[in-house]
């Protein structure tokens, strides 16, 4: 009788707190799973995500080492994939330590784009994979029966302190693109820059 590999294990949930919600999905993929067929699965899972339209957070055990994503394609289409849909990594540091290596292959993947957001690894001798969690802002929200549109209000004067934060910020990481965790910070300082510069316009 053949048997039939699990590509992916996969658990998600559905949080919601005083009017605001989330998802939070457990990934599993097997050593012994081909990268590029865990990719497949891995973008079905992330097209009924974008269908939902809610902020989500996926962790776990990806076993892919993402310090190869420059000399493995599997693991380059990997992280490709989850960019492309808003989704990038918050550990970047050896999530599995043993007497011959040191990989980054435990992850928390999120599509909230927060640079309050804190993620660490946990040191621990439970086993040979670090505990890895993410600490979130959080403030109570009052559900709202009415709807709000939340525009940025763009200006000379907004535009133009915007250019020089951007004319004065060392942005000297850049030079190496190869790397994509420069890619991800480069995102998240032009992210902060609009929010700090542009004020939002709210309409009920």
């Amino acid at each position: 009788m053949k048997h039939t590999a699990v590509v992916v294990n996969s658990i998600f949930i559905q949080i919601k707190n005083k009017g605001k919600d989330f998802v939070v999905g457990v990934i599993y993929k097997p050593p012994d799973i081909d990268v590029a067929k865990f990719n497949e699965k891995i973008e079905e899972i992330l097209k009924t995500l974008a269908k939902e339209h809610r902020p989500c957070y996926l962790m776990g055990d990806f076993n892919i080492n993402l310090l190869r994503h420059d000399k493995h394609i599997p693991t380059k289409h990997f992280l490709e994939t989850l960019l492309a849909y808003g989704f990038y990594p918050l550990i970047n540091i050896p999530t599995r330590l043993t007497t011959e290596s040191a990989t980054p292959i435990d992850n928390i993947f999120t599509s909230v784009h927060d640079i309050n957001t804190k993620p660490g690894v946990w040191i621990t001798d439970i086993s040979d994979h670090m505990p890895v969690f993410v600490m979130t802002s959080h403030k109570d929200v009052k559900a709202k029966t009415t709807i709000t549109i939340n525009k940025y209000v763009f200006n000379e004067e907004t535009l133009n302190k915007f250019k020089n934060s951007l004319e004065i910020h060392d942005w000297s990481f850049l030079n190496n693109l190869t790397d994509i965790l420069c890619i991800i910070n480069f995102w998240i300082r032009y992210r902060s820059y609009m929010q700090s510069h542009f004020p939002v316009l709210i309409k009920l």
